[in-house]
């Protein structure tokens, strides 16, 4: 009997060994898998501050974007004004223009009346 139990305590002696052997198996395969999480891990936060640095570059970009925008608008909106403005200066100056002609010709009427009567005394009559 006391063979019995000894040998059936090496038994689970030996089962014993092999149950530790695979679990210090698994245990270096679950190590081996926590340094790919970690470097899993690393490789998401470098991501994540990456994703940042995008999201502030496109935001950067986007308020640029708006205040390009305005600012066309607000030139886009000035253009009938300056037209306007231009259009109505070129009008002035065309009126004082209409007006000096006017102002010339009847000073050349008045020059030519005048040399009219100085012909006769010049002897060009």
């Amino acid at each position: 009997m006391t063979n019995k139990i000894l040998k059936k305590l090496k038994e689970h002696d030996e089962k014993f060994i092999e149950h530790g052997k695979k679990i210090d198996e698994h245990g270096k395969k679950l190590d081996e898998h926590g340094k790919k999480l970690d470097e899993h891990g690393k490789k998401l936060d470098d991501h994540g501050e990456q994703l940042e640095t995008i999201a502030t570059y496109v935001l950067d970009n986007r308020i640029k974007i708006d205040n390009v925008s305005l600012n066309v608008e607000k030139i886009l909106k000035r253009i009938p004004e300056n037209l306007a403005e231009t259009l109505d200066a070129i009008r002035g100056k065309e009126k004082t223009h209409d007006q000096e002609l006017v102002f010339v010709n009847e000073h050349l009427k008045r020059i030519d009346k005048d040399i009219d009567k100085i012909k006769p005394l010049v002897g060009l009559a």
